[in-house]
């Protein structure tokens, strides 16, 4: 690293000594818009940054020609199923999607592993200009607990049924209020089991302060939100 000769600073009595030798700054700071942790004035680092930020402005880059479409919409937009032997750019293209909601999800940033759980259903959400900015992850399971009070985790202590376990659900904050969330799980329901799973029956696993209010109107306010154990 190179530096130039230059005599202390000196300042007040009661401060400490200032030394400037004109280095760059080495300490990371967070990007507050994307998350994205880098060192300002390290050229690989910010050029990283600026593919980072530009994929969290847009979400990640979709350019996967052979696709397993759910659903089509009059937009362009749809609903893509993930396999454990998709090929390499699309679980690549996936994992960028769980790095970029990990402050939102705590999931490892792993599909593979996700994906290997016996009969789970991962699906994502893809834009017509070819951006992934949502998925959801849902397993089929027998029950769940009404959920009393979320900031207590208080819940009943007989279980009721439920179909339809939501793992994980997130959609790119720029996204959001626009049905997405929606439409990913009616997509969900309709194909996690033999027959669609009516909606009183999903429950989701761990909630996260977004969840609730999201299930809360899902069900249109008329029933509580089911809550289950992730085994």
């Amino acid at each position: 690293m190179e530096t130039r000769k230059r005599k202390p600073l000196l300042v007040k009595a009661n401060e400490q000594y200032v030394l400037d030798f004109g280095q760059k700054n080495i300490d990371p700071i967070r990007c507050p818009t994307c998350g994205m942790l880098y060192v300002v004035g390290e050229e690989s680092d910010e050029k990283q940054h600026a593919k980072y930020h530009s994929e969290f402005d847009e979400g990640v880059k979709w350019s996967v020609r052979l696709e397993r479409a759910k659903k089509y919409f009059d937009d362009g937009s749809r609903i893509v199923a993930i396999l454990p032997n998709d090929p390499k750019p699309v679980i690549d293209a996936v994992n960028k999607l769980l790095k970029m909601s990990d402050g939102d999800m705590i999931t490892g940033c792993d599909v593979q592993k996700i994906l290997n759980r016996p009969n789970t259903l991962f699906l994502i959400y893809v834009t017509p200009t070819n951006h992934v900015v949502g998925y959801i992850c849902v397993e089929p399971i027998k029950e769940a607990h009404n959920l009393i009070d979320f900031d207590s985790s208080r819940m009943e202590e007989e279980p009721v049924r439920a179909d339809c376990g939501i793992l994980y659900l997130w959609v790119h904050p720029a996204y959001r209020r626009r049905k997405i969330a929606t439409q990913l799980t009616d997509i969900a329901r309709g194909n996690v089991r033999r027959d669609i799973v009516f909606r009183s029956r999903v429950a989701v696993c761990d909630p996260t302060e977004l969840a609730i209010p999201f299930l809360s109107a899902y069900l249109l306010h008329k029933r509580p939100v089911k809550v289950y154990q992730n085994n």
